[in-house]
C-alpha cells in the first residue's frame, strides 16, 4: 500500500459505466442515514481507488485519496510539496508526519460532515492512532475497514500492465513488501469486529457489489476505544 499515481481519471470514469448496473439494483435503504467512515486497505493494484469512487457515489461522502492529496500538494509548489516530490518518483512510502499533516488539512473541509472514505491512509499504527484520536475528538463513528484481498501474483500482473513510469520491478517488489510489513499491521490494529474482507478478483462491478454488502454487514462496537497516539490530528482554522 502506498501513495503513488493511480489509474487515470478516464479509467476511473470508464469504470462507472460498469458500476451503473450494480447501483441500479442496490436498495435505497443502503443510503447514508448517519455519518459513516470507511477505510480501504489492500495491496498495490488491488482496486482501492476505483472502489473508493464507487462508495463515494453510493454514500454521497467524499473519497479521500492520499495519492491525490500528495499530487495536489506537489502541484501547489509549496515547500511541503517540493519536499514530498521525491516520495512520488521513488515509490517510497510517505513518512507518518507528512501523511498525518495532509490528512489533517483535508479533514478541515466541510464536505466531510457526513463521513468520508480513506484510500491509502492509514498504513501504519502511528497513522491509525492519529486517526483514532481525531475520530473520537470530533465525534465521528468508528470506521468500517474493508480489506481488498488480491494475491501477490495478481498484484504483480496488474502493476506490470499499468505501464506507469514508477511501476518498475524493483518498486513493485518494494510495494508488496511495504504492504506485508505495514498494511497488515493496520489490519491487525482494527481487530476483527469492524473489518470485512472482500475478494478483489473479478470485474469492477462484481467487486463493487461485494463491497456494498460487506460495508452494510459490518457490525461493531458502538464506541471506538481511545488509544494514545504518537501524533494527534488536531482540528485547526484553515489558513486564509
Amino acid at each position: 500500500m502506498s501513495w503513488r499515481r493511480r489509474n487515470s481519471g478516464a479509467a476511473v470514469t470508464g469504470s462507472f459505466v460498469l458500476l451503473s448496473a450494480v447501483l441500479a439494483t442496490l436498495p435505497l435503504s443502503g443510503q447514508l442515514q448517519t455519518p459513516k467512515t470507511i477505510i480501504l486497505i489492500g495491496p498495490p493494484a488491488s482496486g482501492k481507488t476505483v472502489q473508493a469512487q464507487y462508495l463515494r457515489k453510493r454514500y454521497k461522502i467524499p473519497a479521500i485519496s492520499m495519492d491525490q492529496l500528495l499530487h495536489e500538494e506537489i502541484g501547489r509548489k509549496s515547500s511541503m510539496g517540493q519536499s514530498l516530490a521525491s516520495s512520488l518518483t521513488s515509490g517510497e512510502l510517505l513518512a507518518d508526519g507528512p501523511a498525518n499533516d495532509l490528512i489533517e488539512a483535508r479533514l478541515l473541509r466541510s464536505d466531510i460532515a457526513h463521513g468520508f472514505i480513506l484510500d491509502g491512509y492509514p498504513v501504519t499504527d502511528v497513522q491509525a492512532k492519529a486517526l483514532d484520536a481525531w475520530l473520537v475528538e470530533h465525534k465521528f463513528p468508528p470506521p468500517v475497514i474493508v480489506i481488498l484481498d488480491v494475491p501477490e501474483d495478481v498484484s504483480r500482473e496488474r502493476l506490470r500492465h499499468r505501464r506507469r513510469a514508477d511501476d518498475t520491478p524493483g518498486n513493485t517488489e518494494r510495494r508488496l513488501t511495504d504492504y506485508k510489513d505495514l498494511g497488515r499491521r493496520t489490519e491487525q490494529w482494527y481487530g476483527t469486529d469492524r473489518v470485512a474482507r472482500v475478494d478483489g478478483n473479478g470485474t469492477v462491478a462484481e467487486v463493487a457489489e461485494r463491497m456494498a454488502k460487506a460495508v452494510e454487514s459490518v457490525k461493531g462496537k458502538k464506541e471506538l476505544k481511545t488509544r494514545e497516539p504518537e501524533k494527534t490530528l488536531k482540528q485547526r482554522e484553515p489558513e486564509p
